[in-house]
């Protein structure tokens, strides 16, 4: 039997068409954005973390060490992607130095801060300083009343 449906096909395909070349201009203009913001990337990469684009590359020299054809392939996919790339490894600086703040934190909170201090012991001092017991029989506490 024959089956009528609300859409027809031809239109699906031009939406799927007029889908996919919508989605060739936004990667295309995403690509040329991130290609002119690359030098900026790149150098902002090497200031906050530059372990994380040194580690990036030995692990690809692995790959091609490893198997050459698909470390190639890789090393070529990454060059003509570098905008992408460089935009992955800063964003990946970027989480782990907030990470490393967040530890920090955590262990400072769980250890303490460390405080330099000097050793005064040995200070004398020409000050006078009323007893501690001398003190408490000048100023009567109205509140030690509450705990007897």
């Amino acid at each position: 039997m024959y089956r009528r449906y609300a859409i027809s096909p031809i239109w699906a395909v031009l939406f799927l068409v007029l889908f996919i070349v919508a989605m060739y201009y936004i990667l295309k203009g995403l690509f040329y954005l991130l290609y002119f913001t690359a030098p900026v990337m790149l150098i902002a990469l090497l200031i906050i973390d530059h372990k994380i684009f040194v580690n990036h590359f030995k692990g690809v020299f692995r790959k091609i060490r490893q198997n050459p054809a698909i470390g190639i392939l890789s090393l070529i996919l990454q060059v003509v992607g570098l905008p992408f790339v460089l935009a992955y490894l800063l964003m990946k600086a970027l989480f782990v130095r907030k990470l490393r703040k967040v530890e920090d934190r955590i262990r400072t909170q769980k250890e303490g801060e460390f405080v330099e201090f000097e050793d005064v012991t040995e200070v004398k001092s020409d000050i006078q300083l009323p007893r501690l017991k001398d003190a408490e029989k000048e100023k009567p506490n109205q509140y030690n009343s509450l705990f007897d």
